[in-house]
């Protein structure tokens, strides 16, 4: 995973969005840097789904990005928008065959199943 782009800006944001709520006064740079890497990681994944390779389209990586992009959701109250995030994973795990095609990997089952 550490050498996808998509997944890198997805930690990032999501680490920089704890740390924002976490810290006692966020400032506007602090903001910048989370709304920078939330961007930038809607980007690729957004092009990454329309891209006609299946391979990366429906990666583990494609599906840790969305799990960060859930946790966030509901980090921040913001249900409607991880119910979204929650079906197109739904979408990607049922297109590899249910959670059996995630079997070599029981971490991120366990991820999924959260």
């Amino acid at each position: 995973m550490t050498y996808d782009p998509t997944y890198l800006h997805a930690v990032a944001f999501s680490c920089q969005a704890f740390f924002n709520k976490a810290s006692p006064r966020e400032t506007a740079e602090m903001t910048r840097r989370s709304v920078t890497h939330h961007s930038e990681a809607l980007k690729q994944l957004r092009e990454r789904l329309a891209d006609q390779e299946e391979p990366i389209k429906f990666s583990d990586s494609t599906v840790l990005v969305i799990l960060c992009l859930t946790m966030h959701a509901h980090f921040t109250d913001d249900y409607n928008t991880a119910k979204q995030h929650m079906e197109g994973l739904r979408k990607i795990v049922d297109l590899r065959g249910g959670l059996a095609g995630f079997s070599y990997y029981s971490k991120l089952v366990m991820e999924i199943l959260k």
